[in-house]
């Protein structure tokens, strides 16, 4: 699992995004989500193989929020990536860890809007560590540590998700 922050409204709101990633036995290997776009996770999956290294496209994907979150908004593609690679792994990200941004087609990691807003929540929910693009002002929240990434390849190293 990885957990997010998603917007609604004024608020922000922590999303957790679950992914299990099995060997398929199927012809066309089997994508069950709740929560999430499809067209978007198999959208990542392709990012993830082409700019992550890590290939996923031979297995069957489930992905899912807790609770009856929605992250359907483009920031939550950075945790959305992060599950499915640490369940490919078999490598969990600590509890006190989160990671907000959009992942592009060419696996530029980009920002999210009112990420400000975003890491305060995190830091008052007791997350220590954030996963996030490159800032350019620096957004400096008390007790919070901030990890930031150019690309979807920097991302997973520093989620210690590279490597067999």
């Amino acid at each position: 699992t990885c957990v997010t922050f998603t917007l609604d409204g004024h608020r922000s709101l922590p999303i957790e995004v679950q992914a299990l990633v099995t060997n398929s036995v199927l012809p066309t290997p089997r994508r069950a989500v709740n929560g999430v776009d499809t067209n978007r996770i198999a959208m990542l999956v392709a990012v993830l193989y082409r700019h992550g290294r890590i290939n996923l496209l031979g297995n069957d994907l489930y992905v899912s929020t807790i609770a009856g979150g929605v992250a359907k908004e483009p920031a939550c593609d950075l945790a959305i990536v992060a599950a499915l690679a640490s369940a490919a792994r078999s490598r969990p990200i600590p509890r006190t860890t989160c990671a907000i941004g959009e992942i592009s087609l060419t696996g530029q990691v980009r920002p999210a809007p009112r990420l400000e807003q975003r890491l305060r929540e995190a830091a008052r929910l007791g997350f220590t560590t954030v996963v996030v693009p490159r800032l350019r002002r620096g957004n400096r929240i008390p007790g919070l540590q901030l990890v930031e990434v150019d690309t979807l390849r920097d991302a997973l190293e520093a989620l210690g998700l590279t490597g067999r």
